[in-house]
């Protein structure tokens, strides 16, 4: 029995030990993202263009098996450019460390750093 393999969205990526997420916006909406082991605390989303804005989803512990992230309120308006606190690039979604013991924030990273750190860890 021939069957056609399975196709996957462009804008779903899929990592190897990564495990897909739901961001759900303020709105209702909701997009789909591959997230690395272990999981970050938070996703950051910077929106480009004049007066940018990030938006933060905090991940939401939930009872039905659903990798979520839920958007907070309201998007913050940045004044300097967010950059990854390791490499110091500039991107488009950064992820969340957990903070280390003693410390009140996480390190924000951006994908590559967050998987990096994770491997080393």
């Amino acid at each position: 029995m021939n069957e056609a393999p399975s196709t996957t969205p462009e804008h779903v990526i899929r990592t190897p030990g990564a495990l897909q997420a739901v961001l759900q916006h303020a709105d209702g909406t909701m997009d789909s993202v591959a997230v690395a082991l272990p999981l970050p605390e938070a996703i950051v989303r910077v929106d480009a263009g004049a007066g940018s804005a990030e938006r933060w989803f905090a991940r939401e512990r939930s009872s039905d098996s659903v990798l979520r992230y839920v958007e907070l309120q309201p998007p913050r308006v940045l004044e300097a450019p967010r950059r990854c606190a390791q490499c110091v690039q500039r991107r488009s979604e950064y992820w969340v460390q957990k903070p280390a013991s003693g410390s009140s924030d996480g390190a924000v990273l951006c994908p590559d750093c967050y998987t990096k750190a994770a491997a080393s860890a």
